[in-house]
């Protein structure tokens, strides 16, 4: 059977990781190793997560955030299949058993499952209205649906260690949405994706310590956000080899020229734009007057098409308020509360039976 390892980071987790580890030595697949990274936790969590013996281990380390504590934990880890997870979520008894099998019957690089946020209770998990990325993948090429319509988190995934080195990892220069740069550089090496419906992961909901939002709220997610638009933009045109000269001929002839059409410059995708247009709105917000280098560098992207700067303002205003609304519309004809990038339906019957109660 191919050897998997688990990766948890934590941070002050000894009240919630115990219930996060029985839902993963439970699995009909089980790990061959369960990595915790105490990043610097002052509650016990180390000793918690030691408590339970073999396949679980414990790596203590001085606060570093959640990027270099995941990174850690991979550097350790001997399988040939890797689990990044979240120390306070809980796992369906089939995930490993399930992405695995998804993995050697695709030959795929990723299997990511659907997850779906909500409290849990004892051994009761009580949902919110949608279960995530139910419906699959989306259409057309990844990389630009990741850019501008798509959202995954890699702890619903199950990855070939391949995949994880070539990507070189996790970033530690932001500390927020640093999962999506993770999975982006896998795109961009080349990684195949495949989706695995029939697991589930429960994201545990009102915990206010959760590790990847840790002292970055709205205002600290705004500047992780625009860095990580701005870091994504130059991966993924350096990836490309279309260097500023290209870019700028593409800007000259227009999006309906050949070179545009084979052409990897997220600048030159709408949807991209316009979300550089809305992290520039939120840095006006939060911060009026700070970072102005983030903000003259999201302009450049969002105003570089057009001389009338207001006309393309009021592009973006409409194209977010229409956006808003159909999926508004989406939502109420699908039963369900989520933005369209999450790809949710429904929580079903058969999602409440994936829950582990019996080893909680």
């Amino acid at each position: 059977m191919p050897s998997i390892s688990v990766i948890i980071p934590a941070y002050n987790r000894a009240q919630l990781l115990p219930a996060t580890l029985r839902s993963l030595i439970h699995q009909t697949v089980p790990a061959d190793e369960i990595i915790v990274v105490d990043d610097g936790s002052t509650d016990g969590t180390a000793e918690v997560a030691e408590s339970f013996g073999n396949p679980v281990r414990v790596i203590r380390q001085a606060n570093a955030g959640p990027g270099a504590a995941r990174n850690r934990g991979f550097a350790e880890s001997t399988g040939e299949f890797i689990h990044f997870f979240d120390s306070d979520d809980v796992a369906s008894l089939n995930k490993h058993e399930v992405q695995l099998q998804t993995l050697l019957e695709t030959n795929a690089d990723i299997s990511y499952c659907p997850w779906v946020k909500g409290l849990i209770v004892g051994n009761e998990f009580i949902p919110e209205s949608a279960v995530l990325q139910k419906r699959g993948l989306p259409r057309g090429n990844l990389i630009k649906a990741l850019l501008t319509s798509w959202s995954v988190v890699p702890h619903a995934c199950l990855f070939k260690r391949q995949i994880v080195e070539k990507a070189g990892g996790f970033p530690t220069d932001i500390t927020a949405v640093e999962d999506q740069m993770m999975f982006l550089r896998c795109l961009l090496q080349g990684a195949r994706v495949a989706h695995s419906a029939e697991t589930l992961e429960f994201y545990r909901m009102g915990d206010p310590t959760k590790l990847t939002s840790q002292g970055h709220a709205q205002r600290g997610m705004a500047c992780s956000w625009a860095r990580y638009l701005l870091s994504a933009n130059e991966e993924v045109c350096e990836r490309g080899g279309y260097n500023a000269s290209v870019q700028s001929s593409i800007r000259n002839y227009g999006e309906r020229s050949e070179i545009a059409r084979h052409a990897m410059v997220p600048s030159q995708w709408f949807g991209f734009r316009l979300r550089t247009y809305e992290a520039h709105k939120d840095l006006e917000n939060f911060f009026p007057h700070e970072h102005n280098d983030l903000k003259a560098s999201l302009k450049r992207i969002h105003f570089a098409r057009c001389e009338a700067v207001n006309q393309y303002r009021y592009t973006y205003e409409l194209s977010g308020w229409w956006h808003r609304k159909l999926s508004g519309v989406r939502e109420r004809l699908r039963g369900v509360r989520a933005r369209s990038c999450f790809r949710a339906q429904r929580f079903s019957e058969q999602d409440a039976a994936l829950f582990p109660r019996e080893v909680l």
